[in-house]
Parts: C-alpha cells; structure tokens; sequence
C-alpha cells in the first residue's frame, strides 16, 4: 500500500518518480499523477476525508473501474474506486484509513505542531475521546480522565 500525504504530488510512473511500476512497458515515465487535498476546516470534522485526484498524462492510459480517462484531465477518486494503470495487470484499490487523534496534556504549541502533522496526513483531532479515536496523543504518559 501506498500513503499519501496532503498537499504533494505524487508522480506514477515506470522511472525517477514517487510511485515506481517496474516490469510494466505499458506505463509512462509520467504516467499520472495523484494529489491529496485537505483542507484545515475539516481538521476536527470527522465525516469528511481528503479528496484524491488523479490526472492521467500517459500514452496507454489510466482507467478508473474500468473506464478509460481523458488524457490530460483530472478526476476525483473515492475509497473503493479501483485504478488501473496501463494495460496490465498495474492494478490498485483506493482506500482511506481513518486517523483520528485526541490530545492530552499538550501545551498550545504541542496542539498546533499535532494539528499540523495530522493535517499532513489527512485526519483529525478532537478534544474529547470518542469511539472513533484511533490515537491518544500526549507528553509523556499520565493518568488523566480521557
């Protein structure tokens, strides 16, 4: 699997790029690109997730279940949305894992520097623990009421 952070564009392609496909001659140089986007206001909205574009620049194409894209346009992919690469067997499923964090003991700057990273990740924080935390994020560990 493959993680991507917000706001980086990750190259596909066969050579000199951030998503490497070897052993396939149907896949470009710069065969797509894929970009996550996250926006700061959703930092502590738990419902929404980052939004993954892909722009195909190949000459044997890029398909989103199964359909071929226009070259040279971007389109939006959703967590089930299966990519194909090429004509081969380059085949992937997108996937959004939740990361929800929720800080304790942290001082201001401990909050911001948290909300930064998770930002970067694409996830959460939220001031009060809840069943849809996945991470407790603190100093050092202490007993407190979270």
């Amino acid at each position: 699997p493959f993680r991507l952070l917000t706001g980086v564009e990750y190259v596909v392609g066969r050579k000199n790029c951030g998503i490497l496909i070897e052993g396939d001659q149907s896949i470009s140089r710069n065969h797509a690109v894929l970009t996550a986007n996250f926006s700061v206001t959703y930092l502590s909205q738990i419902g929404e997730t980052p939004i993954l574009t892909i722009k195909d620049n190949s000459k044997y194409g890029t398909f989103v279940n199964e359909e071929k894209m226009q070259n040279g346009l971007s389109q939006a992919l959703k967590t089930g949305d299966r990519v194909t690469f090429g004509v081969f067997e380059s085949k992937f499923r997108v996937e959004y894992e939740p990361l929800v964090a929720c800080s304790s003991c942290l001082d201001a700057s401990g909050k911001t520097a948290l909300n930064h990273a998770i930002l970067q990740l694409g996830g959460h924080t939220v001031n009060n623990w809840t069943e849809e935390c996945t991470h407790l994020v603190m100093i050092s560990v202490k007993v407190t009421i979270k």
